[in-house]
């Protein structure tokens, strides 16, 4: 355990998407089809499977039950925040998409991960993939927050970054058992 540096977060496909209309050029470069923005509004989203507390649409936005957002209270974090998703009749619970927005940076260097050429019309790589574990520049060891990466991994429309869970919060994540989530050392 002592070893560890810190942990990725990984949620369940929850079979949706954020984005319906990702030709739209509002949404996403008309070139890679990179999303131009996370801070995006959809208010007819609809979560497909509603059985989990954490879990990831195919575009790659956290969708987190009211149970994990209680645990993210719980812990005192700063930086992320949680917007309400639409209530529909048949959610068990209430559910909302939670961004983190904290940057940590990622150590290309020892994390090796392939990046895709800069798109000339959005000036995004097109892709980032295939990291060994997700090593963190200048840090020994995270104790406490979530955070997000400032490379966001995947390819098109389904970029997002990691989420990154320093070893004392992911501990309280661990002891409420929350369904769906999967938290993996590095």
């Amino acid at each position: 355990m002592n070893n560890i540096l810190h942990y990725v977060l990984w949620g369940s496909d929850n079979g949706s998407y954020w984005i319906t209309e990702v030709n739209q050029k509002q949404y996403c470069c008309i070139e890679c089809k990179s999303k131009l923005s996370r801070d995006i509004i959809n208010d007819k989203f609809y979560l497909k499977k509603m059985n989990y507390d954490v879990s990831f649409t195919f575009d790659g936005f956290l969708i987190g039950s009211k149970k994990f957002l209680s645990i993210l209270s719980e812990l005192s974090l700063e930086g992320y925040s949680a917007n309400k998703i639409n209530q529909d009749p048949r959610y068990k619970t209430d559910y909302f998409k939670i961004e983190f927005n904290r940057i940590i940076h990622i150590d290309c260097l020892k994390a090796k991960p392939q990046i895709g050429t800069i798109c000339e019309l959005c000036g995004q790589n097109k892709y980032v993939v295939g990291a060994h574990d997700y090593y963190l520049e200048n840090s020994p060891r995270l104790d406490h927050g979530l955070f997000r990466t400032d490379l966001e991994f995947g390819d098109g429309f389904e970029k997002s970054p990691i989420i990154v869970v320093g070893i004392e919060s992911a501990k309280l994540l661990l002891a409420a058992e929350l369904k769906g989530m999967t938290l993996d050392s590095v």
